[in-house]
């Protein structure tokens, strides 16, 4: 739903009047989701978080 939204694409594939989207769009108003900046504040962050991600990956495909 993020990845559409920051996008600009629409909400074709989401069944708007459903219960479950309801809800998600009301937890996501009440708990916002992290920016980018926040979650990784300095390049080393970043850095970090990519190199354990790549060392999961390498360790899932031995």
């Amino acid at each position: 739903m993020e990845i559409s939204h920051y996008s600009g694409l629409p909400n074709l594939y989401f069944d708007t009047t459903s219960t479950m989207y309801t809800e998600a769009i009301t937890y996501r108003s009440t708990f916002p989701p992290h920016t980018f900046g926040t979650l990784y504040p300095v390049d080393a962050d970043w850095e970090a978080h990519q190199a354990r991600e790549l060392t999961s990956f390498q360790a899932r495909q031995a």
